[in-house]
């Protein structure tokens, strides 16, 4: 996620989880039972890219059945980022390079739109488990562009 603003990411939460949900459970936003506190704390955890909106539209539903707090969520869940994750998109990345040398030509040239076949090809490799915006980061990384 780009810099934003807490109150943006705030705001982003209200609008895309918290209005969708008060719409299926047809009450009134106020009335979900989730605190201010626990909207703030999710927001912290998206801005400090612990969690993406993905996994943070996950956490937002389950809060609103459990009234668990974000972070014990996340944990129950399984949806904070491990180090081995990172080691497994490295390994996945290098064999996308191997397979794609003319898209790793292309991005040394400055050519970074480039980077969407070798994306690709690591979502193939993960089986759509990698996030492509760190895949992204590790490829421009690994290219040193």
């Amino acid at each position: 996620m780009k810099d934003e603003t807490l109150p943006k990411i705030i705001a982003n939460i209200i609008i895309n989880f918290a209005l969708k949900y008060s719409k299926q459970k047809k009450c009134s936003v106020n009335n979900l039972g989730i605190s201010p506190k626990d909207v703030s704390i999710l927001a912290w955890m998206i801005k400090l890219q612990i969690i993406d909106m993905t996994k943070a539209s996950i956490i937002f539903d389950e809060m609103a059945i459990s009234n668990k707090s974000p972070g014990i969520i996340a944990y129950e869940l399984d949806l904070y980022p491990k180090k081995d994750d990172d080691d497994k998109l490295e390994k996945w990345v290098k064999e996308a390079l191997k397979q794609n040398p003319k898209a790793v030509k292309d991005i040394h040239s400055g050519k970074e739109k480039a980077c969407g076949s070798i994306i690709g090809q690591v979502m193939r490799l993960s089986k759509g488990k990698a996030d492509a915006k760190d895949a992204k980061e590790m490829i421009l990384k690994l290219v040193k562009v």
